[in-house]
């Protein structure tokens, strides 16, 4: 294992093309596909996103795997609802019809149209599945909405990593048993790749990416723990344009994953509690 080294990047993709954006926080349609759209930033930035993806079997989803911008209600709406385009599908109104006799007159009653739930883009479940693996730059990501996040817990599911798969007992849900007993190994980041978990200015990382937290008892976890919880201080204030969170086993965040020594795959239950 090598000395730490810090990564950062963009997992974002930020673009500029005819459209110009008026205010922070306005949506706008891609106009090279259906299924994508921008969101304006400040100084006239612009940050591409994906709608989420559509129920098969919804007779509103058209055979379609992801909803579709509507632009002209800024969400992402079902492709039933949408063209390709982006503009609003019209409905066709059923006529109204009059029956003639020589003793009265019926109207027939419009039919009352179906309601179908409305999709936005905040709609995100409370419990995601995230995967990771120990090395290859292979984390999982998960997402959130915007707002302060107050606490992150993680249960494990299925799966185990370890940093030395030459030692044995080493392999763990969260950590590198028997080398690092009492030790973490998992790193949160947001959508510009800053780390999230753990807060460097109250936690000591060693020089391998390995920590120390303790749970809501006061004693240490350990990498064998099936849950964790990761209780914030001060709330993470997650900004309009952050939609996704990344799960990092550590040395593979940190570029010390590729010797042949790392190995494993777990995945977890992620939730996300907001103040």
């Amino acid at each position: 294992m090598r000395l730490l080294v810090l990564l950062a990047g963009c997992i974002f993709i930020s673009s500029t093309f005819a459209q110009r954006c008026k205010h922070p926080g306005d949506r706008l349609r891609d106009p090279r596909r259906c299924d994508a759209f921008f969101i304006c930033e400040t100084g006239g930035r612009k940050t591409r996103m994906l709608c989420p993806k559509a129920p098969v079997s919804s007779p509103l989803s058209k055979g379609e795997d992801r909803l579709r911008f509507n632009a002209a209600k800024k969400v992402c709406d079902w492709p039933g609802n949408v063209d390709c385009n982006g503009k609003t599908t019209p409905t066709k109104k059923t006529p109204t019809t009059k029956k003639v006799t020589t003793t009265t007159t019926t109207t027939t009653k419009k039919p009352r149209p179906i309601t179908t739930p409305k999709p936005v883009i905040d709609d995100i479940p409370k419990k995601q599945k995230v995967c990771f693996k120990a090395k290859g730059q292979s984390p999982g990501t998960f997402r959130v909405r915007p707002g302060h996040i107050t606490s992150i817990k993680i249960t494990h599911q299925r799966g185990r990593v370890t940093c030395d798969l030459n030692t044995r007992g080493t392999y763990s849900y969260f950590g590198c048993s028997k080398l690092f007993d009492g030790y973490l190994a998992m790193v949160i980041v947001d959508n510009k790749n800053k780390v999230i978990f753990p807060p460097r200015d109250i936690v000591k990382v060693n020089k391998w990416g390995f920590y120390m937290w303790e749970d809501e008892n006061g004693d240490y976890y350990k990498p064998t723990d099936k849950r964790l919880t990761f209780n914030f201080d001060k709330p993470v204030k997650v900004h309009r344009d952050a939609e996704e969170y990344t799960l990092w086993y550590g040395e593979d965040f940190l570029g010390l994953s590729e010797a042949s020594d790392n190995d494993g795959e777990v995945c977890t239950r992620v939730e996300v509690h907001y103040k």
